[in-house]
């Protein structure tokens, strides 16, 4: 092993320091997920910290290893860095400015201006934002905490492995979202340590495998999901040590992660954000083997709202939940009238309606788009039929 890596001495040492500012984030077992997958699954709810993130141990271990001169510093971030960065700034009594790419939740933004930090908005993704923070750190006069390339922040993640080891004994496998590598790199390091032969397994986003070699970002590209881990290089220090440490490194689809979000907010009753999900999608998906007892990292809750509402939707629409029809009727009075009398007949409920006259196929008529809330799949049928007794065809039915 290089000796330019941490090690388990820096990351007990780092959780002395932390001791006294962070609490010890809560394990549980999930009886729900160990009944589906025929083994042991334990959640780290890395997600209850004040930000709502485990970026949090990292980003101060850093500041804590400041001198007395560093008053200032500078970090780049999608947001969970960065409101970790701002929270403990404040409370350190430091200057910090959040560079945040354009596309960053609003729900992150917010929060971190609430800690008083100078938020700079630059680039489409978190690789923009790096650079640009690099540029101004020597303007400023500021010192870059980097989000998860750096001896201080890996030694602070670590400490989320000491708890879990500490909590749940004799684990067989740990799974850790990975973005950039911080939080994976502090964890196998101490869990390795402590236990050679517990298995690691690191989940990216396939978002990352398809942007990583594109240099120039176009408006109508693609954004993940899971933007605490849309990173598309890992760090250089953290590839040293995932090299070292870490078992093996899946991928898994933007689908899989939303799926996984929302099965977690049904079946666990708690709300996480696209990369915490991450493991869960990996452990739905059929790369999945007997992994023995296993703990799954789960590090952030800081999702925005609007984007929760059109996943739930997607989901609700996937489970055949959701009917989405179109339908063209003569544009004259009481032909709408009609058409919801039918739906009413199968009980089924109206969740919008566009009336549309100006773009119709056939001449004197109208289209009307609507998306109806069902039970099932044979309530859908029941709809198509009802329509079909009164000799009206539905067009372009969709059943998502």
């Amino acid at each position: 092993m290089s000796k330019d890596l941490p090690t388990l001495k820096d990351i007990k040492l780092a959780q002395e320091k932390l001791a006294t500012h962070l609490i010890c984030t809560p394990v549980s077992k999930s009886l729900y997920y160990s009944k589906k997958f025929g083994q042991d699954i334990y959640f780290k709810w890395d997600n209850k910290f004040h930000t709502g993130c485990f970026k949090e141990r990292g980003a101060l271990n850093f500041l804590l290893h400041l001198n007395k001169t560093q008053k200032k510093v500078i970090a780049a971030s999608a947001g969970n860095h960065a409101q970790s960065v701002a929270y403990h700034s404040q409370k350190l009594g430091l200057k910090a400015t959040i560079v945040m790419p354009e596309t960053a939740p609003l729900v992150k933004m917010k929060a971190t201006e609430s800690y008083n930090a100078k938020i700079i908005l630059n680039g489409k993704i978190f690789d923009d934002a790096k650079v640009h923070a690099r540029n101004l750190a020597k303007d400023l006069g500021a010192t870059i905490v980097h989000a998860f390339d750096n001896y201080h922040v890996v030694s602070g993640q670590g400490v989320s492995a000491l708890e879990a080891l500490e909590q749940v004994k004799n684990l067989d496998t740990l799974i850790v979202p990975v973005g950039g590598g911080g939080y994976i790199s502090g964890i196998s390091i101490a869990a390795k340590s402590l236990n050679p032969k517990i298995k690691i397994i690191g989940v990216r986003t396939e978002w990352t495998s398809i942007n990583t070699y594109r240099h120039k970002e176009n408006i109508l590209d693609s954004t993940s999901i899971a933007d605490g881990i849309a990173v598309k290089r890992i760090g250089k220090l953290n590839e040293k040590i995932i090299k070292n440490y870490v078992d093996d490194i899946i991928y898994v689809s933007e689908s899989e992660i939303a799926k996984a979000l929302i099965e977690l907010l049904r079946n666990e009753h708690i709300l996480v954000e696209g990369a915490c999900a991450a493991g869960l999608a990996f452990m739905n998906s059929s790369k999945t083997k007997k992994l023995g007892k296993t703990l799954l990292f789960m590090g952030g809750s800081n999702i925005d709202l609007n984007l929760l509402a059109r996943l739930i939707e997607r989901d609700e629409a996937r489970k055949g939940k959701v009917f989405k029809f179109s339908i063209s009727v003569p544009d004259k009075s009481g032909s709408l009238e009609a058409i919801t009398n039918i739906i009413a007949s199968t009980k089924a409920n109206i969740l919008s309606i566009y009336h549309d006259r100006h773009y119709s196929k056939t001449p004197g008529n109208v289209e009307i788009e609507v998306v109806l809330e069902v039970r099932d799949a044979d309530h859908t049928k029941e709809v198509v039929k009802a329509f079909k007794d009164v000799r009206i065809e539905l067009q372009r039915s969709v059943d998502k």
